[in-house]
């Protein structure tokens, strides 16, 4: 089976592609955007996904595509809602007009935005940010498609050869290990989260079963409010807590049920165990500079399509 990664140098491409290399022919289509090498034993092509012809050449040679690639994060898009367009909407409607294959291609929960109750796959979408609403948009493009996964993934935590921290735990057990200071805004609202290697995992495995499964399915393993995340972290650091009530700049507020995906998906790391092993990973001075910007979606793209 070849298979084809488009983004799979990325936070959650990298651990899909770990997997799945000994068990099928990978290749990854990537433009290094957050990182300056790629070293994984599988072929490697450098492109952009807005390059049609270099693109479409490696989609003739798959029998699979895995669509990772996207600008992810509301303050990423935000910076040029033109290129976000481009990048997450017009890429994959072109390369869809093109590969008529089986396609995993990963949404997010923010589509829900702020919703009172569980928020399930009936649920009418409501985005909050320009990211959300450029996934609406390419879920729209991919809806009347045949051999098509799509998942709704919660927010991500845990550590990555591709580390992001501007995720809630992520950056939080950071902050709490560099500062021994916690900052919440708001405190009360509730998110969906699961970990990097549950949901990379349980991409892998799709990807191998034939038939694909198909469908719309959320990908869930926990739904938590960010005041329990702050204070789970807090308790296995020992950092101290600072809460900020008076401006909240992200308004998403929601539960997601993962029951229409049911015993297929099984979660085995939940929020403490990322913190843990981040913990442990900035202990051993894993990262050079936690801080740098590289780690930070909205900094790293300045400097390639922003800069």
């Amino acid at each position: 089976m070849r298979v084809l990664v488009v983004g799979g140098a990325g936070y959650l491409g990298s651990h899909v592609v770990r997997y799945l290399a000994p068990q099928a022919k990978v290749t990854v289509y990537d433009n290094l955007l957050y990182r300056d090498e790629y070293l994984e034993q599988v072929d490697f092509v450098y492109g952009d996904v807005q390059d049609v012809i270099r693109l479409n050449i490696q989609l003739k040679q798959s029998d699979v595509v895995l669509w990772l690639a996207a600008i992810v994060g509301d303050t990423a898009c935000s910076t040029n809602p033109a290129v976000a367009h481009q990048v997450n909407v017009d890429a994959l409607e072109r390369a869809t007009d093109f590969f008529h294959g089986p396609l995993i291609f990963l949404s997010t929960a923010s589509v829900y935005g702020f919703y009172d109750g569980l928020a399930t796959e009936e649920t009418p979408f409501n985005p909050q940010s320009l990211y959300a609403e450029t996934k609406v948009k390419a879920e729209a493009a991919l809806a009347n498609r045949a051999n098509t996964l799509i998942l709704r993934l919660a927010t991500l935590h845990g550590p990555s050869p591709r580390m992001r921290f501007d995720l809630a735990v992520n950056v939080m057990t950071r902050d709490a290990v560099l500062n021994n200071s916690v900052t919440v805004h708001g405190g009360s609202q509730w998110r969906p989260l699961a970990s990097v290697l549950d949901v990379a995992h349980f991409i892998y495995g799709n990807t191998l079963k034939t038939p694909m499964l198909t469908g719309t399915y959320n990908v869930v393993s926990e739904n938590v409010q960010i005041q329990h995340v702050a204070d789970t972290i807090c308790s296995i650091t020992g950092a101290q807590q600072n809460t900020i009530q008076t401006h909240v700049e992200d308004r998403r507020d929601y539960h997601m049920s993962g029951e229409k995906l049911g015993d297929l998906y099984h979660p085995v790391i939940m929020v403490e165990d990322s913190a843990i092993e981040i913990q442990r990973l900035i202990k051993e001075g894993r990262f050079k500079d936690p801080y740098a910007s590289k780690y930070v979606n909205q900094k790293a793209l300045q400097g390639m399509y922003y800069g």
